[in-house]
């Protein structure tokens, strides 16, 4: 029996991967996706349908302490088992018998050798997992591969995807080794993979650059007004906090706190604060006494 047409798409993190084909009206493609991707909105889709790639090295400890892979999700081992449960087929960088018995170690060693004629091959060229998918789709024949949620378009020089920027080569020479081997390869207008702002040498017409420029520009003068502003306010900040210092040290000095005798002249604490109602009993016959006229 002939083994139909292998069409794959290759899925990734960012929106556009809403694009490949997920209805069951595609049923005839697979759809690839790889590490916690699960965590994100997918559509619904058979799991029979689905090849998981989850090739990070298991140096990571899960919350049962066993040796796991590395993810924000804590249950991603188990995920991943439920998935392979159901259908799917995932790929794991290494075996792993007792851990995850389900699973497939991906095939290092016939790609290498399946593409030993190739300068990406002899080299070992994989630096992400996509490149890994792009070459096993090559390797089985794909006849259409789709690229979809896949961007790297962070350049690197710190963040958290700063990886992207020695990862994205990578994948560009295997889509390019995938049409070379006369394999259609789609990708969506918004992925930024082999895209360039501008063509070399066309300096001139270049309006990309031109605002780019422009809003870079903009943005550096805002952030120096920005700081401008906020060396005001702290000079004024300055200027309160050292008002506030004056106000207290009057007020403790000529003022004295809360402690002491409530009937204490000042500037002992509380005298500020007695009312004529509160002053003691011998203090009232005296002050009434000096006020009673002579001779009485």
């Amino acid at each position: 029996m002939r083994k139909p047409p292998l069409k794959v798409d290759i899925v990734g993190y960012t929106p556009h991967r809403q694009k490949a084909h997920w209805g069951l009206e595609h049923a005839d493609w697979e759809i690839w996706c790889l590490n916690d991707l699960y965590m994100q909105q997918l559509p619904p889709i058979d799991p029979r349908r689905v090849r998981w790639f989850e090739m990070h090295p298991w140096n990571e400890q899960g919350p049962d302490g066993k040796p796991t892979t590395y993810s924000v999700d804590r249950a991603h081992m188990p995920v991943l088992r439920k998935l392979a449960q159901q259908g799917a087929r995932v790929y794991l960088s290494e075996a792993r018998p007792e851990d995850f018995p389900e699973a497939t170690v991906y095939p290092y060693k016939e790609i290498y050798k399946h593409f030993n004629k190739h300068l990406g091959g002899r080299l070992k060229y994989f630096t992400n997992t996509i490149s890994f998918e792009i070459a096993l789709a090559i390797m089985e024949g794909a006849t259409e591969i789709g690229i979809y949620g896949v961007d790297m378009m962070t350049g690197g020089g710190g963040g958290i995807n700063n990886e992207y920027g020695y990862q994205r080569p990578s994948v560009e020479y295997w889509i390019a080794a995938a049409e070379f081997s006369g394999i259609p390869v789609t990708l969506p207008n918004e992925a930024d993979i082999l895209k360039s702002a501008f063509v070399y040498g066309d300096y001139a017409g270049n309006v990309w650059r031109t605002k780019l420029e422009y809003e870079q520009s903009n943005t550096n003068q805002g952030i120096k007004q920005m700081q401008a502003q906020i060396a005001e306010a702290n000079n004024r900040l300055q200027q309160l906090i050292g008002r506030k210092a004056t106000l207290d040290w009057e007020i403790n000095t000529w003022l004295p706190g809360d402690e002491g005798s409530a009937v204490a002249r000042a500037p002992m604490p509380h005298s500020h604060k007695i009312r004529t109602d509160e002053r003691a009993p011998e203090v009232a016959l005296e002050e009434e006494s000096t006020m009673m006229p002579s001779g009485t």
